[in-house]
């Protein structure tokens, strides 16, 4: 078995607290915004990436409904994780279905 002294998996987890897209300016953490702060490893919004090289996005306690996405949301370029809050309790919708 190998093993190596001081050396961790740095993990950081970055929640969710709104289901709103896009939401600037706010501090609110938006799924947009959680994955941007986690590619960049920089606050975005009301999500704090830290300086970790592994992130695990999770949803707030008590969060649930629908997430309307203004647009396509950004690649994953990280390391990363995505935990919902559970069958059923969380489901998104493209606002460009919503046009015509």
């Amino acid at each position: 078995m190998l093993m190596f002294a001081g050396v961790a998996n740095a993990l950081t987890t970055i929640t969710v607290n709104s289901l709103d897209d896009p939401n600037p300016g706010t501090t609110l953490c938006t799924l947009r915004d959680a994955i941007n702060a986690a590619n960049s490893g920089a606050t975005v919004n009301g999500c704090t990436a830290g300086s970790d090289t592994s992130y695990a996005i999770v949803f707030a306690s008590g969060l649930t409904g629908t997430i309307t996405l203004g647009s396509t949301l950004p690649d994953i370029g990280s390391n990363l994780s995505i935990t919902g809050p559970g069958p059923g309790q969380l489901r998104h919708r493209d606002q460009r279905e919503q046009s015509g």
